[in-house]
């Protein structure tokens, strides 16, 4: 079973905050020995890479992080560091439990409307212009100032995060326009919500916009505005996605994982399997 750690776990020393921590790269502790990738988090974690460059895999998708690159995995995403291409990596990394942002000082659906966080189809690596590289550094040297202060504020880092996490939303809108429309976005987060709780057992587009109150026809480009993919094969990546899961981390048979998915045709589900990843489930298996 894949594991699934803590903020604390990457630290041998107890750290000031349980849910809450930031370094600089090129100062960052080697990972105690218990760490075992590929591994998932309990928590958000953000690189800003400002020199070196990396690898990372994220839900089997192979990332080359470069110099200017933010770079984000959310909670419980099946990932590992790949490869360090750079003795030296200076930049930030930045370690969140979402509870520890939830207060009266925040909105409370200010993290849903993110849209490069919780979301799986969202491309995790944000390339950055030098006029954002200035803003986004003072806010993560100004939460890195304060964390390191033995007086430290907890609201004030909590303060500082919020508007860390909207100017890169707003990086985000900058190179992306079609994630600036805040209603679309959020209908669109709210369907990847339900396609979360749902997708092994619920394929209706109709159900779907039918909990959403919206058409057919409206929620399908909505999603296609987001993940230029079609509804119907948006929920199918996300079962060949778990399916991916399953079979990394468990020693369930191939059949069983079909019908966790719902497949229930054993074999069809190989055919779609074979379709989108180009090999079978049980080479997919293998070469892991």
């Amino acid at each position: 079973m894949i594991k699934t750690y803590t903020i604390q776990d990457f630290f041998e020393a107890p750290i000031k905050l349980d849910k809450f921590h930031i370094n600089r790269l090129e100062e960052m502790p080697p990972l105690p020995k218990m760490i075992k990738s590929p591994h998932k988090h309990k928590f958000v974690e953000i690189f800003l890479l400002l020199n070196g460059s990396m690898e990372h895999n994220v839900d089997f998708k192979q990332f080359a992080i470069e110099k200017l690159n933010l770079f984000f995995i959310s909670e419980g995403q099946y990932h590992f560091w790949f490869k360090t291409h750079s003795k030296i990596l200076s930049g930030y990394r930045l370690m969140f439990e979402e509870s520890f942002i939830q207060n009266a000082l925040i909105p409370h659906n200010f993290l849903f409307e993110l849209v490069y966080l919780n979301n799986v189809y969202q491309n995790p690596l944000l390339s950055i212009t030098t006029d954002m590289r200035q803003k986004l550094v003072q806010f993560f040297d100004l939460l890195h100032e304060e964390y390191s202060r033995e007086d430290f504020n907890s609201k004030a880092l909590q303060a500082n995060l919020f508007l860390l996490l909207l100017e890169i939303q707003r990086s985000y809108n900058y190179t992306n326009t079609n994630t600036s429309n805040t209603y679309h976005l959020t209908i669109y987060k709210n369907f990847n919500s339900l396609v979360e709780s749902h997708f092994s057992e619920i394929r209706s587009v109709s159900w779907y916009a039918n909990q959403l109150n919206i058409s057919q026809v409206q929620l399908n480009r909505i999603v296609s505005k987001f993940s230029n993919t079609p509804i119907i094969q948006f929920i199918q990546n996300r079962r060949i996605l778990e399916a991916k899961r399953l079979l990394a981390t468990t020693t369930r048979t191939i059949q069983e994982i079909s019908l966790d998915i719902g497949f229930e045709d054993y074999s069809y589900f190989i055919r779609v399997f074979k379709k989108n990843e180009q090999t079978t489930p049980l080479e997919f298996r293998n070469k892991l």
